[in-house]
Formats: C-alpha cells, structure tokens, sequence
C-alpha cells in the first residue's frame, strides 16, 4: 500500500546500514554507526498525500465546526440557508437534538474497545480462541436465518461457508499455541515500555477530540434542511474524512510502537546502555514528519473500503429485497479490507525503520 520504488530503496538502505552495523557491533563499536547511518538514509516519502492529508483535515475541520454551529441552539445561525436555496427538502432542527445520540454512540464504542484491549492483554488466549471460531458461528447464524426467511440458495451458500471456515480453523489448531504464546509476549513487552503507553493514551484523547467535533458537524447536517440527497453525500464525504483520520491515528501509534520496539529487540533490552537517548522522541519525530506520508497514504486505502462498507450496510436497513446479497457484498468487502490492513500492518513496521 506504500510507494513501492522509495520504500524498496530504503528498506534496502537500511538493509545494508543493518548490515555493517552487526560487523561493527561484533568487533566492539556498533550501534551508534547503525543509527546514524539509519538517520543519513532517510527522507520524505509520499510528502503528495501528505499535504492532501493536513489540507483535508483543516478544511473539514473547519466545515464541521461552521455546519455544526449553525444549527446549534439557534436555527440557521450562521445565515448559511441562503446559498443553498436549491437543496432544501426537509424540516429544519437543531445540532443538540443529535448531538447527544452520536456522543453515546461514540462513547459505547470507546467502552466496547477498551474492554476488548483489556481482555486480549489480560485474557489472550481466550480471546484468540473466539476470533477463530466467531466467523464460523456468524456464518452458520446466517445460514440459519436464510433458511428460516425460505431462501434456500443463500441458505446452502452460507452454510458452505461455515463448513469451510471450520474446516479451517481445525486445519490450522495446532498452531494457535504459538500464536498465542507470540500474542502474550508481544502484550508483554508493549506493557513494559510505559512511555509508549503514554503517547498511545494521547493519540487516543486526539481521535476522540475529532469523533467529538465530527459528530458535532453531522448532528448539524442531520438538522439541517437539506434534501436527503444533499444530506446523504455531506455524511459521504464526512465518513471517508473519519475514517481515513481515524486510521492515520491508530496507524501512526503503530509506527511508534513498532519503532520502539525494533529499538528495544535490536539492543537487548530497555535497560540496555546502548540504546539511544530519547529513543521515543524519535520515533515519535519520524512518524509524524518522514513517514507521515507513507501512513496517510496507506490509511486512504482502508477508509475507503470502510466507507463502501458503512453504505451497503445503510441500504440492507432501508431495502426488505436482495438483503442476503448485500450482505454477501458487504462479506467480500470485510475480506479485502482485511488483507489490505494486514499488507498495511507488516508495511507499517517496517516504516519506522526507513
């Protein structure tokens, strides 16, 4: 999901500074030479999508403020009806009517998230063993349902599909043990670097501050008395806005983590007299100016496969017919956001080496 040619170069780059820094360590002097020859290969990759990005963020930022304020307490505050006097279709309300519904949906969401971290840093095995089996339950239940609603077709297609999934999942049990034992001490050692805890709680804090104010600027375009064509493509282009910030977010606390730890595995130990002196700093420096790019520009791939999958879902609520085959749809969309996050995830770890 990267630009391919710079990425190569550089992780070829960094490859070989790898390379004689080993040499150097093995004789005595190493891992100042490896990261100042770390330090003199980098440079700006996909600095395009990083300006769309900061561009992209001022100007929504901007018009989910006005758009949430001019309907906020007072109708039509801002005076804004008057230049939209072709889109009009629908009765006028106020920011606050909504604003408090998105709040609680938003703050369910961030509940449901945090006990989901609490249990797979607490409860890691147990937790793996229901993301195994929880495809193959969700498509048997549907399988069920189709029977049940006489369409026998998508009854057989699904119930194929449980069958494959748990065959499987027993074709690949004997390696959940590993999986788990590289689960719990990958947990382990995130929770022993409490700096980096630290800059992921206020990541976390930014990407609530902007559902806040996104929700802001959609409770005002739900109030206002825009059609509801205008309305639906204003949520559209907000949606994609909220999902490509959303990832960029988590996926820049996923260079930094990955960076620390490439840190506190290439030196021995947190503890080590060789690692770096502000060593966080650092990786914190490089997502956020040289890699900042590569990160924008891979989160774009997946809020886009979000936002195509939050629309299929709004049509199988609205429509009674040809509901299983969105929902088909809507499976084979998961499966290629799926592969696109896992190809996201590998790359992302490499970046902060780069």
């Amino acid at each position: 999901m990267m630009d391919s040619p710079s990425f190569s170069s550089s992780s070829s780059d960094f490859a070989s500074a790898i390379q004689s820094a080993s040499r150097s360590r093995r004789s005595g002097g190493g891992s100042s030479e490896m990261v100042a020859a770390a330090e003199q290969s980098r440079r700006w990759h996909d600095v395009f999508w990083l300006g769309i990005f900061v561009i992209h963020l001022i100007a929504l930022g901007f018009l989910l403020g006005v758009l949430g304020l001019n309907r906020f307490e007072k109708e039509n505050r801002l005076n804004i009806d008057k230049y939209t006097p072709g889109l009009t279709g629908n009765h006028a309300g106020l920011t606050e009517t909504y604003w408090p519904l998105y709040a609680a949906a938003g703050g369910i969401g961030t509940v449901l998230g945090w006990t989901w971290l609490l249990l797979l840093g607490s409860q890691a095995t147990q937790m793996m063993k229901v993301s195994v089996h929880i495809l193959t339950t969700y498509l048997a239940v549907i399988s069920v349902l189709c029977f049940w609603t006489n369409q026998i077709f998508w009854g057989v297609a699904f119930a194929v599909g449980a069958a494959l999934q748990f065959l499987y999942v027993i074709s690949v049990i004997d390696r959940l043990p590993f999986t788990m034992l590289v689960l719990q001490k990958a947990v382990k050692m995130v929770w022993n670097l409490p700096e980096v805890m630290r800059v992921s709680y206020a990541f976390m804090f930014a990407v609530l501050l902007w559902m806040a104010l996104w929700s802001f600027g959609a409770a005002g375009v739900v109030a206002s008395n825009l059609s509801d064509g205008g309305r639906w493509w204003l949520l559209v282009v907000f949606s994609v806005s909220l999902f490509w910030t959303g990832a960029v977010l988590c996926n820049t606390v996923h260079v930094i983590v990955s960076g620390m730890v490439f840190l506190v595995l290439l030196h021995g130990g947190r503890e080590a007299a060789s690692i770096p002196a502000n060593s966080l700093m650092k990786s914190l420096q490089y997502a956020l100016t040289t890699s900042f790019g590569s990160i924008c520009y891979g989160s774009l791939f997946t809020a886009a496969i979000r936002t195509l999958r939050w629309e299929i879902r709004g049509l199988r609520s609205k429509i009674g017919n040809n509901e299983c085959l969105l929902c088909c749809v809507d499976f084979l969309f998961h499966l290629v956001e799926t592969l696109v996050r896992f190809f996201n995830k590998y790359a992302y770890v490499q970046v902060p080496d780069c």
